[in-house]
């Protein structure tokens, strides 16, 4: 397996919240292949970090977070990637969670409200559905029977001429 060479300063902002401990950087071979959760093993076995509660988290030479995972670019001593190790909610203090939330209760209640009056209106309209179903379909009926009526009657029109033979006129053309 090809191993690459990573250089490492440890950061442990953990110990201390005024001042962070750090160390010199530190050569570690990484075989190219590895997964992120071996590579996290490497690190806490050779830093001996043995808290599973402790975050770490590996910055560049720039400052940046850098993913760990396999490609993690090799670097040199003069610019070792950081190796910081904090606990969880180190720098950001969680609120208490509470169950009540006013405006969370308010918008259920509107919504339920809603759906209630909604299904008011249709239980009123129940028993009316089938007689404006009804007469919906009587008013159709009626427009097209006096459609029908209409077309019966052109077509009597049309079907009562006869042919009388030429023209009583001559045509001007």
């Amino acid at each position: 397996m090809v191993e690459k060479k990573l250089w490492i300063q440890l950061k442990r902002l953990d110990l201390k919240d005024i001042e962070p401990v750090a160390s010199s950087a530190e050569c570690l071979d990484i075989g190219k292949e590895q997964s992120a959760d071996a590579i996290r093993h490497i690190l806490k076995s050779h830093f001996n970090i043995y808290n599973e509660d402790l975050i770490l988290r590996l910055r560049n030479h720039n400052g940046s977070l850098v993913p760990v995972n396999r490609k993690l670019v090799t670097n040199s001593r003069d610019e070792p990637y950081v190796l910081e190790i904090v606990r969880v909610y180190q720098h950001s203090h969680p609120l208490e969670w509470s169950p009540y939330r006013a405006p969370y209760d308010e918008a259920i209640k509107k919504q339920i409200k809603e759906i209630t009056t909604r299904i008011e209106k249709l239980e009123e309209s129940v028993p009316e559905l089938h007689h404006r179903r009804f007469a919906k379909i009587n008013a159709e009926m009626v427009d097209l029977d006096q459609k029908l009526g209409f077309i019966n009657k052109r077509i009597n029109e049309a079907d009562s001429t006869h042919w009388r033979g030429m023209f009583k006129r001559n045509p001007l053309w």
